[in-house]
């Protein structure tokens, strides 16, 4: 008799409210299924490989991307008026109301996209494996500090690109010599 077999009866019974009965036992039948549970193994162990992951959810990166350009021109604005003396420029409270009709020049680098994508909580826990989240840290720090010290992008994007993750090496069961 298999494990699944001596806890389906009792899960029957456990079912939440929203699901009909006849479709909580489909879906006990099919999680039961060795083929499926052979299937959520895998997919279980391959999540763990991953090293790359962000923070954002279902934000996408162009939207990351557009809130830190935002941010970037806040910022200006902000220094911009400060500069001035919060006097208008021509009077009236519209600036200048010269414009070239292009748009905005602010750049957002990858390496920035990649530093808001990988914003940790220190209060949570997250399951990657230790070894892992220290990669991925010492990653960031030095992204960050490449963005501190060069004025060119292109050193930052090169150690966003860099492949520091391939370096994590993970022991596999079916690698084992038998020699």
């Amino acid at each position: 008799m298999s494990r699944t077999s001596t806890l389906f009866p009792m899960m029957l019974n456990c079912g939440p409210e929203e699901v009909s009965l006849s479709d909580w036992k489909i879906l006990l039948n099919y999680w039961g299924d060795e083929k499926v549970q052979e299937i959520a193994k895998r997919n279980s162990e391959a999540r763990q490989k991953i090293t790359e992951t962000h923070t954002t959810g279902s934000t996408s990166f162009a939207q990351v991307a557009h809130m830190l350009r935002l941010e970037k021109l806040a910022k200006l604005e902000k220094e911009k008026q400060e500069k001035l003396g919060k006097m208008p420029v021509n009077g009236d409270g519209e600036g200048d109301g010269e414009g070239n009709g292009e748009e905005d020049p602010i750049k957002v680098s990858e390496a920035d996209i990649y530093l808001a994508n990988r914003k940790r909580d220190k209060n949570r826990e997250y399951k990657l494996p230790e070894q892992v989240l220290k990669m991925v840290n010492d990653k960031i720090v030095d992204v960050k500090k490449t963005l501190e010290t060069e004025d060119t992008t292109e050193d930052s994007e090169k150690s966003v690109n860099s492949e520091k993750s391939a370096e994590v090496s993970y022991e596999d069961d079916n690698d084992v010599n038998t020699d």
